[in-house]
């Protein structure tokens, strides 16, 4: 029966993650260099002050970046915030979760590539 299970799991994965992923690729940005008075920036930490959620994919999570993104800021709707983390080592994740403030940050596996990380936090269901 489990074996089943997992089958069927395994299945409604691959349907549900590869539309989850199209869905929400539109609403993707992408952190480029500038200034904090950048529009881009701007609305990002407008949008990141009335998210639940944040989940950064691919992120080299650089402190410059992290500070114009407002992460210093009281952030309280902000409930999960998630990183995937692939090819950063045990060592460095400590100063990548002390740069937001206090606020619990869950990456991801080092080895873990953007879809398995998705999948392991079920992120988009």
């Amino acid at each position: 029966m489990a074996n089943r299970t997992n089958v069927r799991q395994a299945k409604l994965e691959q349907v549900l993650v590869p539309r989850a992923c199209t869905g929400v690729s539109t609403e993707i940005k992408i952190a480029d260099e500038g200034s904090e008075k950048d529009s881009e920036f701007e609305k990002a930490r407008q949008i990141i002050g009335e998210a639940a959620v944040v989940c950064f994919l691919g992120f080299g999570y650089h402190p410059k970046n992290i500070q114009r993104l407002g992460f210093e800021a009281p952030l309280p709707k902000l409930s999960n915030l998630f990183g995937s983390a692939y090819g950063f080592q045990d060592g460095e994740r400590p100063s990548i979760e002390s740069q937001f403030k206090g606020k619990h940050i869950q990456l991801g596996n080092h080895q873990h590539d953007v879809l398995t990380f998705l999948r392991q936090f079920t992120i988009l269901f």
